[in-house]
């Protein structure tokens, strides 16, 4: 029985941390894609859902997939490796003012609204402008070095990091460095691509070249550019970095022009293979992939109950004849 298989028969899957926007709902069918500007179902996500005494629990490393669509819909991916297993409802488009998911914290997600930045539904106590022009929304990491993550802006020659206490900027911190890429390169991911347990920054530009900047905490230690050199098809964005082999170390997620999901499998900035996601079938119009995070998915096994035995056909009983 294929693993899939076995969760439309019986088998709930949820993230462990959900963000508090994450709705529960009763188990609904296999999410299959993100068609039009619906999706087609979800499964059991239920923060405080509790199995119950003797029913076994397997989790799962996996990755999350933050997505958008350009009416404001926002859905999260569940993936085991580069298989889908779930798929989750996160919100509706607003009603009041546009509101843009820009990417995943650790328990919550952070969106921008009327100028201002938000973790879920709590605004962030900050400045609504930024100090400095032509920076570009990078992630989120904790490049710091305490607790929580930091929000990172970037351009080719500044880092502007705010080091964060909940929703809260504790500090403002403005690196000005070269990062040698290109003006119009982005950075569509932090993410640690060598072993010394620090952020880097995944850069991509749009001609289909990549970069990783390694990065000691705010000191950058050089650039280095991957695929040899050579530049990737111009149809293809590069949205993030997330594990799809469950190696522990990232791997580069694109998405095509006309829906179609994939990764090159990394080790370091070496890549390995490739890969199509959900074995190469398109989204619906309108998604973009906004971010990754890793994720544990705590897969829980309903075991049927046995059935009744059968009714003897001479049933022991006793005659009682009124006289």
């Amino acid at each position: 029985m294929t693993f899939r298989r076995k969760i439309s028969s019986a088998i709930a899957v949820f993230p462990f941390l959900l963000s508090p926007l994450i709705a529960e709902e009763a188990a609904q069918p296999l999410l299959d894609a993100l068609t039009s500007t619906t999706i087609s179902g979800y499964i059991d996500s239920g923060a405080h859902w509790n199995p119950g005494p003797g029913i076994p629990v397997t989790s799962i490393n996996g990755t999350e997939i933050l997505w958008q669509h350009q009416n404001g819909r926002v859905a999260i991916w569940q993936l085991s490796g580069t298989d889908l297993i779930g798929a989750i409802r996160v919100s509706e488009p607003s009603s009041t003012a546009p509101r843009t998911a820009l990417a995943f914290d650790k328990n919550s997600i952070v969106f921008q609204q009327l100028g201002y930045f938000w973790k879920d539904d709590s605004i962030i106590n900050a400045w609504p402008a930024l100090p400095l022009k032509d920076l570009h929304f990078a992630g989120t990491a904790n490049l710091v070095g305490d607790r929580d993550n930091d929000l990172v802006w970037a351009s080719g020659s500044h880092l502007l990091v705010w080091e964060m206490n909940g929703t809260r900027v504790v500090r403002q911190h403005i690196v000005s460095t070269r990062f040698h890429v290109p003006a119009d390169a982005r950075v569509v991911s932090i993410a640690r691509f060598d072993a010394d347990n620090f952020p880097d920054l995944l850069w991509h530009d749009p001609r289909g070249f990549v970069w990783v900047t390694f990065m000691e905490g705010l000191n950058v230690r050089g650039t280095v550019v991957l695929n040899n050199g050579k530049p990737a098809n111009p149809d293809w964005t590069l949205r993030g970095a997330g594990d799809f082999n469950l190696d522990g170390k990232p791997d580069l997620l694109w998405q095509h022009k006309d829906g179609r999901t994939a990764t090159w499998l990394m080790d370091g900035t070496i890549r390995k293979s490739a890969a199509l996601l959900r074995g190469g079938k398109p989204v619906g119009a309108g998604w973009k992939i906004i971010d990754t995070r890793k994720a544990v998915f705590h897969v829980v096994t309903y075991q049927p109950a046995p059935p009744p035995p059968p009714c003897p056909s001479n049933p022991p009983f006793s005659t009682h004849v009124r006289r």
